[in-house]
This record gives C-alpha cells, structure tokens and sequence, in this order.
C-alpha cells in the first residue's frame, strides 16, 4: 500500500441519514434489482479515515430510471428513522448538487436549498459551503422538473 492510499475511501462502508427505507432495507431492493430514487455512492468520516471531515456523495435517479420503486410501493417499505429534514450539524459541510445530463451539465432541474431562514434557488449545478451549526436542507420547489437524462 502506497503512503497516502489510507486517504482513499472507494467503497460504502455507511449507509445512514437518507429519506425513505433503511440500510437493511436497501439492500433487500438492491438484491432484487430495485432501486430507489436517492442512493449513497461514497460516505467520509472520521469513522472511515481517523482526522477525516464528513462528505457523502449520493445518486438522485429520475422516477423513469431502469428498476425505480413507484413512490406508492416506496411508502410502504419500513423507512428510515432519520427522515431528513432541515437540519444543523456541529461540522461544517461542503454540499453539492450536479446535473446529470451529459448534453447539460449544469441542470439540475430547479433545485433550491434552505439555508437558515431562507430558501435559495439554484437553477444550476451548485457547490455550497454550510457553517457548522446553520441550519440547511436541499429541496426540490413545487413545480420543480426532474430532468429525463440520468
């Protein structure tokens, strides 16, 4: 192992804080080769890299993506018990949001993100820096489209 391998992280090793089914849950849909509409990709954290700061990077699918759970058919699953919600952590954040069209990247179909009282729009891909302590979630407005390109 080189020197700074043990700084590399290429595999999920956690699974937590995502609206809808909890991980054993998950993994049950996964087997049979469903799919939800938000799944982690990567998490980051001291648990994973001792002196790490927290990052997760998670996959947001359209509803008409290959093996997509119906939301009815979803809100049936045992869920999570952490919905997520706006929310504050003792750490600051890095938070980001890409569109995954490769003709338009920057779209990322009418995206907003609450941070403290206010509800920002952000109608193209986005990288946001959160204080710790500032209260903040990502949200889709009403009216908001979902974009057809994974």
């Amino acid at each position: 192992m080189g020197t700074y391998e043990p700084y590399i992280c290429t595999e999920l090793f956690k699974q937590d804080m995502l609206p809808g089914p909890n991980p054993e849950e998950r993994k049950k849909l996964a087997a049979r080769g469903q799919r939800i509409s938000m799944e982690h990709v990567l998490w980051l954290d001291k648990d994973i890299i001792p002196s790490a700061f927290y990052g997760e990077t998670t996959w947001v699918w359209p509803q008409h993506y290959p093996g997509q759970i119906p939301p009815d058919e979803l809100a049936r699953i045992p869920s999570n018990p952490k919905p997520m919600f706006a929310h504050v952590h003792d750490f600051p954040e890095l938070l980001s949001w890409w569109g995954t069209d490769p003709d338009h990247p920057e779209d990322t179909s009418g995206m907003a993100m609450i941070m403290g009282d206010e509800e920002i729009p952000l109608p193209a891909s986005w990288v946001a820096y959160i204080p710790a302590g500032m209260q903040h979630m990502p949200v889709r407005p009403s009216g908001a489209r979902v974009t057809s390109n994974p």
